[in-house]
């Protein structure tokens, strides 16, 4: 079954590399762009998401582990594999509800975990980024005073 759920997935993941590479996407659309496909996944294919183990395709964790890792973190690192286990606990969620409400659409079940998929892959704000420019240039001043 394992083989049969990536196997069905494959085009689905298939179309949204193709297209996060064709627009330079950031991690974060990557992500909600993968999490939809999947959820799209578990809704057409839903004997086969609820087999035993009920839930995503293998692929789908060292897909998360390369997300983690476009963040700007190393995949092996403490951090982005943390992050990458809680972005597949994340797609789970989402297979949940697909398979728990035949009415939500991949859109809604993203919705669902759209927040803290955002905090796991959004970048600093430029305006923090600048601040620290900024006060790391301020530092640099005095120190050489």
């Amino acid at each position: 079954m394992a083989e049969a759920k990536v196997i069905a997935f494959w085009p689905y993941r298939e179309g949204v590399i193709k297209i996060a590479d064709a627009f330079d996407m950031a991690p974060f659309e990557w992500a909600a762009a993968y999490l939809r496909a999947l959820a799209a996944w578990a809704g057409d294919n839903r004997p086969l998401a609820a087999c035993h183990p009920a839930g995503p395709p293998g692929c789908m964790a060292e897909d998360m582990k390369v997300l983690a890792a476009r963040r700007g973190h190393c995949a092996g690192e403490p951090a982005g594999t943390i992050r990458a286990a809680r972005l597949a606990e994340l797609a789970c969620t989402v297979i949940s509800l697909v398979l728990d409400d035949a009415s939500i659409t991949p859109l809604g079940a993203f919705n669902s975990v759209r927040d803290e998929v955002h905090q796991l892959l959004a970048g600093p704000s430029a305006s923090l980024a600048g601040r620290v420019v900024h006060s790391g240039a301020g530092l640099s001043g005095r120190v050489s005073h």
